[in-house]
C-alpha cells in the first residue's frame, strides 16, 4: 500500500468514525404496574377470590372459587370474572346481612311484645271464665271457639 493509499484509507476509517451512527432502539420504559402485568401474565398458574359475610350472631358465611390460567389467560381478566361470578352468588353482602339482621331483631322483639300480649289476654280470660262460674253464668260455645288461643 502506497502512502496516499494509506492516508486515504485512515481518512476513510476517520470519517465513518464521525458519521453518525444509527443507535439501536432502547427498549421503552415500563412503570411498576406495566411490569407487575406482565410478570403476573406469564408467572400467575392459579387465582382464587372469596368473600366472607358476617351473619351477626358470632356466625359467617365463606364462599370462594379459583381458577387455573393457562398462558391464554390474563389474571387480570381472570380475577376481574371471578369477583363477579362470587358476588351474583354469595348470599348477600355485609350491608344486606346487617340489615336483614336488624329486620329479625325487630320481629323478634315484636313476637316477645305479642307473646307478652297474649299471655295478659288468656289471663283476662281465665278471669272472664271464673267469674262466669261464680255467678252461674254460661258463655255462648261460638264464643269459646272464636278465641285464638
Amino acid at each position: 500500500m502506497t502512502t496516499a493509499e494509506t492516508q486515504s484509507a485512515t481518512t476513510d476509517a476517520e470519517a465513518a468514525d464521525n458519521e453518525p451512527r444509527e443507535q439501536p432502539h432502547p427498549e421503552p420504559q415500563l412503570s411498576n404496574s406495566e411490569k407487575l402485568e406482565q410478570w403476573a401474565f406469564h408467572n400467575i398458574t392459579l387465582i382464587r377470590w372469596g368473600v366472607t359475610v358476617n351473619l351477626g350472631n358470632y356466625e359467617s358465611a365463606r364462599i370462594d372459587c379459583e381458577a387455573v390460567l393457562t398462558s391464554e389467560h390474563n389474571p387480570a381478566e381472570t380475577l376481574d370474572l371471578l369477583k363477579e361470578w362470587v358476588t351474583e352468588h354469595s348470599p348477600a353482602t355485609t350491608d344486606q346481612w346487617n340489615t336483614l339482621n336488624r329486620e329479625k331483631r325487630a320481629m323478634q322483639l315484636e313476637v316477645k311484645q305479642l307473646e307478652v300480649q297474649l299471655d295478659k289476654l288468656r289471663q283476662e280470660w281465665e278471669s272472664v271464665k271464673r267469674f262466669a262460674e261464680k255467678h252461674s253464668l254460661a258463655l255462648p260455645q261460638s264464643v269459646i271457639e272464636d278465641l285464638p288461643f
